[in-house]
């Protein structure tokens, strides 16, 4: 069996990875190949291009990488035509995932979307492209059930496999020193250039107490570089900071969710360029950007966007929190809750289960 996976950022690598293993002991004789990187090629995966080049955010920035994403895209479709695989395997990623869902579906290929594009955000007019082209669609947030079936989208929800990693990568977090105030300042390049300044400044106020940063492999450079000659504690693994920080500041994205399944507090922050900005407010449809906040219904933990991302205003919220415990106290419990919304469903089990049910029986 052959099979091509489609991602294009870290955590649905992540996801993709455990998948992988999970198939593997299912189906053993299967060959996979992906647009993917380093921990999807440890797990035995042919890389066929690296997402790297083409994980920006932005409008100028997607249209400054237009090349490499063509270059991408042509490769995976003409391994599709040449090599003919039995299923390949998109995890998010829609503006390009759902064009080569539609070229794989095209030549004959059984498409699975395994994490569907959040669409209730917006662009819920790509929904008609998901009906056409893949044969087999996966949820992982709970609501994003009811959400679809509203178009008339069967789809089925697998749990997220977040709840899995998280369970696993903290039977082996490793020792390391306690941190009043942990940073996460994202995976991307720009998005650390734009945001870590800022945490860096907030954690100047905070000198005489112990500071920890994880960057990602693909961002060590840059981060190095802005922090140069500052006593922080760096965290090779992003969980035992979370695990070891009192607090946490972390970049919008995927880590948002980790550090709510972990259960520490934070403040999720965002800035981008004002057009990008702009152009999302208008097209968007939730109030909230961070997940934790999203699953929760309501704003749990604070959100700092744009022009209230600023150390004034982020210092001034900490130095509140961080002398009242009773509010620490109601964000873990409020963190609690949402990692009950989101079941223990084994994600990457039930995601096999089903493939096996709607391919195989």
């Amino acid at each position: 069996m052959r099979i091509l996976i489609s991602v294009g950022e870290t955590s649905g690598e992540l996801y993709a990875e455990r998948l992988v293993n999970v198939w593997r002991a299912v189906f053993p004789d299967t060959e996979f190949y992906a647009l993917g990187s380093e921990l999807l090629q440890k797990a035995g995966v042919s890389i066929l291009y690296p997402y790297a080049k083409m994980s920006v955010m932005g409008m100028v920035e997607v249209w400054r990488t237009r090349n490499t994403i063509v270059e991408a895209f042509n490769t995976l479709t003409s391994f599709i035509v040449s090599k003919r695989p039995d299923f390949v395997i998109l995890v998010d990623f829609p503006g390009f995932n759902l064009k080569l869902a539609r070229f794989a579906h095209d030549r004959g290929c059984k498409v699975i979307y395994y994490s569907l594009p959040q669409l209730w955000i917006w662009g819920s007019w790509r929904v008609k492209a998901l009906k056409q082209y893949v044969d087999l669609r996966l949820v992982i947030l709970p609501f994003e059930q009811h959400f679809y079936e509203r178009f008339g989208l069967k789809t089925y929800w697998v749990g997220h496999p977040l709840v899995e990693i998280i369970n696993d990568e903290l039977k082996r977090v490793p020792a390391g020193p306690e941190v009043l105030l942990g940073l996460l300042p994202g995976s991307r390049v720009q998005e650390v250039r734009s945001i870590l300044p800022i945490m860096l400044e907030v954690a100047c106020h905070f000198n005489d107490k112990k500071i920890g940063i994880a960057p990602t492999k693909n961002t060590l450079s840059i981060v190095k570089s802005l922090t140069d000659g500052l006593p922080l504690v760096y965290f090779e693994n992003p969980y035992a900071l979370m695990r070891k920080a009192k607090f946490l500041l972390v970049t919008s994205g995927t880590a948002t969710l980790e550090a709510a399944l972990i259960g520490t507090p934070m403040a999720i922050l965002y800035r981008t360029s004002y057009s990008f900005y702009w152009v999302a407010k208008l097209l968007t449809h939730v109030k909230y950007i961070g997940l934790p906040n999203i699953i929760a219904g309501r704003q749990i933990v604070p959100e700092f966007i744009q022009h209230h991302c600023n150390a004034n205003t982020i210092i001034q919220y900490l130095d509140e929190f961080l002398s009242h415990p009773e509010l620490e106290h109601k964000m873990r419990n409020e963190l609690n809750k949402v990692r009950t919304l989101l079941g223990d469903k084994i994600a990457s089990r039930e995601t096999i289960n089903l493939i096996k049910q709607h391919f195989y029986e």
